[in-house]
């Protein structure tokens, strides 16, 4: 996976901040929308749908709205590093999560997605705030799973300078269910069509 390292951005990400910053939006922690059921279920449903909508050629299993809201507060997701960006109305407008890494002073970039595709600059300001305040944490490394079908993590790794790593392709194997009608009569035969 990609690696983006803290060391080697000098100050860009204050200067995404400054760039892409709008007054009419707040920012708010994970942890800080948690407590507001309104907001909370607002997110889940977002990230529900840009997931699915990122994922069209490789769908996830169907999930209730309750077991989207467990992914999104699962224990490794950083509540206090993961950003939401709210409109003046209490509308999402988008989202940047952020995960504990598999290695020391690692994290992972998690899902992001915004309301509709119009607005990519908001996924940059809240990978650069993920940024800021995980450099000063002291964190030295992010990795991010970028998808090709993903138009939110490509637009993060277009803007930021991620250090290369090889590409992973991934296979997907679909079965073919449908029996001829000739297949079917003989199994009807048998009895052994369920």
């Amino acid at each position: 996976m990609p690696i983006f390292k803290m060391n080697e951005i000098a100050e860009l990400d204050v200067k995404f901040i400054q760039k892409y910053s709008n007054t009419q939006t707040s920012i708010e922690t994970l942890d800080c929308i948690r407590k507001d059921e309104h907001l909370k279920k607002k997110l889940t449903s977002l990230v529900k749908e840009t997931y699915e909508a990122t994922h069209r050629d490789n769908p996830p299993r169907k999930n209730d709205l309750h077991a989207w809201e467990n992914l999104i507060f699962s224990k490794d997701t950083l509540v206090n590093h993961s950003y939401i960006a709210i409109s003046e109305n209490k509308e999402i407008l988008a989202f940047a999560l952020l995960h504990e890494g598999e290695e020391d002073n690692t994290l992972e970039f998690g899902w992001r997605g915004t309301k509709g595709e119009t607005d990519l600059n908001l996924i940059i300001l809240l990978t650069a705030i993920q940024i800021r305040s995980t450099k000063i944490g002291g964190y030295k490394y992010i990795v991010g799973e970028i998808d090709t079908t993903d138009v939110y993590s490509k637009e993060m790794f277009r803007k930021f300078p991620f250090s290369p790593s090889p590409s992973l392709i991934t296979y997907q194997k679909r079965i073919e269910t449908t029996i001829s009608s000739s297949w079917k009569n003989a199994l009807k035969l048998t009895g052994s069509l369920c």
